[in-house]
């Protein structure tokens, strides 16, 4: 019986450590409007988990994993929530984090450089010259 028992926990905590931790959003394909609310919704967070989110890359609000975070974007923007827990690390010793993202706006996201005025042209040169 005490074998049973024994087998029974060994069985049940590998089964706890194969918990993952996992992030949905409510933003549809991962892309969300200004002005949207947008939740991120966290399930299978060990006790002493941590979270960190960060806008455009810069961290707003980080601390204990909550089960849902909310966030209303008020310009474009790339959210990003990360959830983790602090003892679980790869062989590199690194903290093994679970990530996801959404992307506001991105019809309205001005990019570094600006595409060519005849875009088809553009790349048919390009092609022409691989």
């Amino acid at each position: 019986m005490k074998k049973i028992a024994l087998c029974l926990l060994s069985a049940a905590l590998a089964l706890v450590s194969l918990a993952e931790i996992k992030i949905e959003n409510s933003a549809k394909d991962n892309i969300a409007r200004i002005g949207d609310k947008v939740v991120f919704k966290i399930s299978g967070a060990p006790d002493g988990a941590r979270f960190e989110f960060k806008v455009n890359g810069k961290q707003i609000e980080k601390g204990i994993c909550p089960e849902e975070f909310s966030y209303t974007p008020d310009k474009e923007s790339w959210l990003l929530f990360s959830a983790f827990d602090p003892n679980d690390k790869d062989k590199n010793g690194h903290v093994k984090r679970k990530e996801n993202g959404v992307i506001v706006s991105p019809d309205k996201v001005k990019t570094v450089t600006q595409a060519p005025k005849d875009l088809d042209k553009f790349w048919k040169k390009i092609k022409m010259e691989v």
